[in-house]
């Protein structure tokens, strides 16, 4: 605060001061003092940063008016680089409008970005708890926390990829081997957030690899995410092209979704790798479903168009010569 107060006596007209000044006196409670800087900075609410800090502001509020907040959020998003706190934000918003349908299609956005975003399994619990009985209002230090408020304010404040999301419990503090296996086991029981996080505890370990990456695919498609889930078993096969169950994932997705040669070709390939087994019988099966079925038929062609039958035109005789004058000549 002091820092901002400083800030706008020096460049009391600068718009991006009064910005920081919003900011800070949202977070010291102070929204009606925050208002009253709103208007100094209407000459950059079109920047993603401003859009954010007037967002922020709204949720403060006690019934912030959700389509302004998804709004505003929407724009900050759009200008990030990478999936960061607007983009976590607009997810809680979402979800507290009472959109959960669009909050789960932006949590698999973030689900797929490059970097690991740190709030995911955080915000993707909250919007599971949504689906069931309404949660209580918190009160914290005096101001209103609209559920689980801090993942919107506090995702603005940087987390290391290896500050785990509690969803239940602690994730131990175990090697990679132990996390997978955890991993393994919530997955088993169906804890599906539980098994996203142990997955993401591992692949912080390290970074792009297989068993996490299609633990995480797997988790995806249990959710009913193939799209989500296809693009985890693609980065394993990019680096591990024979990795049997991403391969079968794979296969199965593109075979539900009707990509039968697709399919087929992968199917192949597992039967090439695994010589037995029931994994090997269901590829060799339907990889020969596929080698069976007749080839589509080619559309039938046109006929080709008749020769002209018009008659020579006058233009297209010989020229006619006089013979009368020649020796021999008779009419």
């Amino acid at each position: 605060m002091k820092t901002a107060n400083q800030a706008v006596e020096v460049a009391p007209d600068d718009p991006k001061m009064a910005r920081a000044k919003i900011d800070a006196l949202r977070l010291s409670g102070d929204l009606a003092g925050a208002r009253g800087f709103v208007a100094r900075v209407g000459a950059i609410t079109g920047q993603g940063e401003t859009a954010y800090v007037l967002a922020a502001l709204d949720l403060a509020e006690e019934t912030p008016n959700w389509q302004a907040v998804v709004d505003r959020l929407k724009a900050a998003a759009a200008g990030e680089s990478n999936p960061g706190r607007a983009r976590g934000a607009l997810v809680y918003a979402i979800a507290r409008s009472g959109d959960l349908r669009l909050a789960r299609e932006e949590l698999d956005k973030l689900a797929t970005a490059p970097r690991p975003y740190p709030l995911l399994v955080e915000l993707r619990a909250f919007v599971t708890r949504l689906s069931g009985p309404p949660l209580p209002e918190m009160e914290t230090g005096g101001r209103r926390d609209a559920g689980v408020a801090g993942v919107a304010v506090v995702a603005a404040e940087p987390r290391r990829d290896t500050d785990l999301a509690r969803v239940e419990g602690t994730v131990p503090a175990g090697d990679y081997r132990a996390l997978i296996q955890q991993a393994s086991q919530a997955a088993a029981s169906g804890n599906r957030d539980r098994a996203e996080q142990f997955y993401r505890a591992a692949l912080a370990k390290s970074p792009g690899d297989t068993e996490a990456l299609s633990g995480l695919g797997d988790v995806a498609r249990a959710r009913g995410s193939p799209t989500v889930a296809r693009t985890y078993y693609e980065k394993v096969l990019a680096t591990n092209p024979h990795y049997l169950p991403a391969l079968a994932a794979l296969a199965d997705i593109k075979w539900d979704a009707g990509d039968h040669a697709g399919a087929a070709k992968l199917y192949r390939d597992i039967a090439d790798s695994a010589s037995d087994g029931p994994l090997a019988q269901r590829a060799k099966e339907r990889a020969a479903q596929v080698e069976a079925s007749p080839p589509p038929k080619a559309p039938p062609r046109a006929p080709a168009a008749p020769a002209p039958t018009t008659s020579p035109q006058p233009s297209d005789l010989p020229p006619e010569i006089d013979t009368s004058d020649l020796p021999g000549f008779k009419r």
